[in-house]
C-alpha cells in the first residue's frame, strides 16, 4: 500500500494492529480509548542512504527515535509488517515494494489509584518512503513481553519472508496474483525463549480470514506451516 495522504483510514490500521495483537499480545486487556498523548517534536527521518523498501530491522531506528521522543524509558515490545506487491512489480532486491511497518513501545506507569499500567505507543512507518505517517497511544493493564532486540535474532524478517515464499508463498500468490497482493509478518514473542516469525497469507477478497500461516523460528529457521482455510478459486479472465 502506498503512503496515504491526509488522515489515515482507520480500517487498515485496525486490521494490521489486530494481526499482531492477537498473536503476541492477545491476553492483554485494554484500559480505554487512545489517550492522545501527542509528541511535541519533529518526526525523525532516516538518512538519504537508507535502502528502500525498508525491512522491520532497517526501519526500526526511526521508530525507536520517535519512541524516545515520547518517553525515555520506552521499550520495543511488538513488531509487525505488511508487505504489498502494489502493481506486481518487485523492488530491485526482489521484495514487494509497498506496505507498512508497525512498532509498539511500552512505558510502565501507575494510575491515580496506584494500579500498575503500561502506556503504549504504536508507530507506523512506510516501507516505501521510510516516513512515519501514523502513531497512536493507548494504555494496557497487563505487562507486555520482554523488549525486542533485532540483533539477538539470527533469522531476520526478510529471511523469514524468503523461507515462507519458497515453502508455499510463491505458489499461493502465482495461483491468483492480482488478488493476493499482501502478506503480513509478525514477530511472535508469546514464548520469549523461542521467538518466531509468523508469515500470514490471505486473499484480498476475504482479508479477514487467513489461508496459510507459516511459522519460522527466529533462532533456527525451523518452520511449521498451517493451512487455515481453502483458498478461493481465482476468477477466470473476462
Amino acid at each position: 500500500m502506498e503512503t496515504p495522504r491526509g488522515p489515515l483510514p482507520k480500517l487498515p490500521f485496525v486490521l494490521l494492529f489486530a494481526a499482531f495483537a492477537v498473536i503476541a499480545f492477545g491476553y492483554a486487556i485494554h484500559l480505554g480509548s487512545p489517550k492522545g498523548d501527542p509528541i511535541d517534536a519533529p518526526k525523525p527521518t532516516l538518512p538519504p542512504s537508507a535502502v528502500l523498501p525498508l525491512s522491520l530491522e532497517s526501519g526500526a531506528p526511526v521508530a525507536i527515535a520517535r519512541a524516545q521522543q515520547w518517553r525515555a524509558d520506552a521499550s520495543l515490545v511488538l513488531v509487525s509488517e505488511q508487505m504489498d506487491w502494489i502493481d506486481g512489480t518487485p523492488a530491485a532486491n526482489g521484495l514487494p515494494r509497498g506496505g507498512a511497518l508497525l512498532y509498539t513501545f511500552a512505558s510502565p506507569g501507575t494510575t491515580h489509584t496506584g494500579r500498575e499500567t503500561w502506556q503504549m505507543l504504536t508507530v507506523m512507518v512506510s516501507r516505501t518512503t521510510g516516513t512515519i505517517y501514523h502513531e497512536e497511544t493507548s494504555a494496557w493493564q497487563v505487562e507486555p513481553g520482554p523488549p525486542i532486540s533485532f540483533d539477538k535474532l539470527p533469522v531476520t524478517s526478510n529471511t523469514a519472508f524468503s523461507i515462507a515464499q519458497r515453502i508455499v508463498g510463491e505458489r499461493y500468490r502465482d495461483a491468483c496474483a492480482p488478488l493476493r497482493t499482501q502478506i503480513q509478518i509478525v514477530l511472535d514473542t508469546t514464548d520469549s525463549a523461542h521467538p518466531a516469525w509468523t508469515v500470514v497469507y490471505y486473499d484480498q477478497r476475504s482479508n479477514t480470514a487467513n489461508d496459510i500461516v507459516v511459522r519460522i523460528s527466529a533462532e533456527s529457521g525451523k518452520t511449521t506451516t498451517k493451512f487455515t482455510g481453502t483458498p478461493a478459486a481465482c476468477a477466470p479472465p473476462a
